[in-house]
């Protein structure tokens, strides 16, 4: 299988402005933990096992989510979902350069976004001056017309997952309304093996976002996403956006042990 993923140097945080298509491209051989024919069979459910060892990512350089995100879209069309953010946060990100959606269209060469959050895609639309972003509720509402009537490489999906009651069901719903529109979609969510999550537990405390239902690993989300409808092409360690530099410690760790990093970004085809 041929590698999807863009593969990208996490020697820091972008900034505000996309960096140059194929900054960081690492030597050739990288390569990011895919999911080969046996996995897919436990995905499947085709084959059981109470201790299933999957693989997970060897050791390379930590790569920014934001960045590889920037690379996957760059030049392409996409459907981002979710993609408002919560209105109280949205001007501070929007004039840190911090704003997700606000990345992607500038690397992208056209996107749509769509958000449950009214009152912030009414801001967006209304006093920023964005087009194509629109309401929308993915368990009750019809996908509008100007929508459907296109083709995109992507549906993002940022940060969304581990806010849903039930992953399998959103998914799946996004299969059924969507998957016809776009190749593939692209997953980013929180990582149960962060190593903050262990240091956390030394100190006998749990962190989380108070509004996060779920923590994901590697085959915990593929098996989400297999169960929805969609194929796994691949999974990805991955660090969130960073104001400055790793420090060596950090850096470190997380070329060492990948798996440790914050986040997960996966690749799924329709």
């Amino acid at each position: 299988m041929n590698r999807i993923l863009p593969p990208y140097w996490a020697g820091g945080s972008l900034p505000p402005t996309s960096a140059p298509a194929g900054a960081g491209v690492p030597q050739a051989g990288t390569r990011f933990m895919k999911f080969d024919d046996r996995d897919q069979r436990f995905l499947r459910g085709d084959e059981f096992s109470n201790a299933y060892a999957l693989s997970l990512d060897k050791p390379r350089e930590p790569v920014l989510r934001v960045a590889m995100l920037e690379d996957l879209v760059r030049d392409k069309r996409i459907l981002d979902f979710g993609f408002a953010d919560h209105l109280p946060l949205l001007e501070q990100k929007r004039a840190e350069g911090t704003w997700l959606h606000g990345r992607l269209r500038a690397a992208a060469a056209e996107s749509v976004g769509l958000d449950n959050e009214k009152e912030a895609v009414d801001h967006l639309r209304d006093i920023v001056g964005l087009d194509d972003v629109y309401t929308f509720d993915l368990f009750s509402d019809v996908p509008p017309t100007a929508v459907e009537s296109r083709h995109y490489d992507y549906i993002v999906l940022g940060e969304v997952l581990e806010h849903t009651n039930d992953p399998v069901a959103f998914l799946r719903a996004m299969h059924d309304k969507f998957g016809h529109l776009a190749d593939r979609i692209v997953i980013t969510v929180p990582n149960a093996f962060r190593i903050h999550n262990f240091l956390a537990a030394l100190r006998r405390k749990e962190l989380i976002n108070s509004d996060h239902r779920f923590w994901f690993t590697p085959y915990t989300l593929a098996k989400v996403v297999s169960e929805s409808g969609w194929q796994v092409e691949e999974c990805v360690p991955c660090s969130g956006f960073t104001p400055r530099r790793m420090a060596w410690l950090q850096r470190f760790v997380f070329r060492r042990w990948p798996i440790l990093q914050e986040g997960l970004y996966l690749i799924a085809r329709s």
